[in-house]
């Protein structure tokens, strides 16, 4: 699909209203997601995944094995990163948000009110609600693009203090820890994922990296 002159392959997780003005601000280039289900230790750095989360599906729920030195996977000679559920290396995608509907029956995004970005080019509401989750955006309503340039696996605990930045966190966040970016990152983190996979148990994750992309001029 071609959206300001980029060839767009899909959609980008899922963010909330403050993270997606990050996005679209480059203040925000990196996210974390929990590797579901999660891989299981099977000695001497070697860990044990299965389909559900990326291995192909032709194999058993439990046949893929890769290193956490090498970041390989068990099954060919391909990189981990070829079996994020996320997309890959050079993939390019739009941010999710949520739309509206206005007075004239016309959609428009939900986050600003910057005139420029409001009506999608005076696209008619299609849908049976009066607003559209972000999760539920379809690829052709994105405004906010960027090029994946690095997927990796890694522990949650090991993301460095620049990693911290680049998730989003602003200096303002940072003052309040002591100048301490990772520990400003972990409160986020235990706020979004406390409940399920906190910092203390430092899940493996999903670690996406992008570049904000500014429309092809014609």
């Amino acid at each position: 699909m071609n959206i300001n002159g980029y060839d767009v392959v899909g959609r980008m997780p899922p963010f909330k209203s403050a993270l997606r003005d990050l996005v679209r601000r480059g203040l925000k280039t990196e996210t974390r997601r929990v590797i579901k289900p999660q891989p299981v230790d099977s000695g001497n750095g070697w860990f044990e995944w299965g389909y559900k989360f990326g291995a192909p599906k032709s194999t058993s729920p439990r046949s893929a094995f890769w290193h956490q030195e090498t970041a390989m996977a068990g099954i060919g000679t391909a990189p981990i990163d070829e079996y994020c559920p996320y997309g890959h290396p050079g993939d390019i995608c739009v941010m999710r948000e949520p739309l509206r509907c206005t007075t004239g029956g016309y959609a428009e995004y939900v986050d600003d009110d910057a005139k420029e970005f409001r009506v999608m080019n005076f696209v008619l509401w299609i849908w049976e609600t009066k607003t559209l989750p972000s999760i539920f955006m379809p690829t052709w309503a994105g405004r906010t693009l960027v090029c994946y340039t690095d997927i990796r696996a890694e522990r949650l605990c090991n993301i460095s203090r620049d990693d911290a930045y680049a998730e989003g966190i602003t200096p303002a966040d940072v003052e309040v820890y002591e100048g301490d970016s990772r520990e400003a990152f972990r409160m986020l983190w235990n706020r979004i994922n406390g409940k399920t996979h906190p910092w203390s148990s430092n899940p493996w994750v999903w670690v996406i990296e992008w570049k904000l992309l500014k429309p092809i001029s014609a």
